[in-house]
């Protein structure tokens, strides 16, 4: 018999809530950075402030797990926050770096920045993770 907890035992249930707490710091990070850096300047994507109101962030993000952690920041933290967080989702890799290329989208959830930053659409293989 196997010892190996499965994702419904009660120690598992708690390495997949610390799991979800790191995640949701995490993008309490990047959305940190990315106000940072937005901060102070025009946007030329679609984030936007109307006076008192929330700010609007798209983020892209692939259905799970990424958009999951964002739909539940949405309906329990943005808000709070004073955000209008707006989930897209993709079902590939390529897509969400174009669509934050071409200002589609304000951030790419499931990526960091040295893989942005070598992506070129006509050169990248997903299979690999890059060139």
């Amino acid at each position: 018999m196997s010892n190996q907890l499965t994702p419904f035992d009660v120690e598992g249930k708690t390495c997949l809530m610390r799991s979800l707490k790191l995640n949701l710091v995490i993008l309490c990070a990047l959305l940190a950075t990315v106000f940072a850096a937005c901060g102070g300047s025009s946007s030329q994507s679609g984030s936007t402030a109307t006076g008192n109101g929330p700010i609007t962030i798209k983020v892209g993000a692939s259905p799970t797990p990424h958009a999951e952690i964002l739909r539940y920041i949405k309906d329990h933290l943005a808000a709070k926050a004073g955000l209008d967080l707006q989930v897209v989702e993709f079902t590939d890799y390529i897509q969400p770096n174009m669509a934050l290329q071409d200002g589609q989208i304000d951030a790419n959830f499931f990526q960091h920045v040295t893989i942005y930053a070598r992506f070129q659409p006509a050169t990248w293989d997903e299979s690999g993770g890059g060139r």
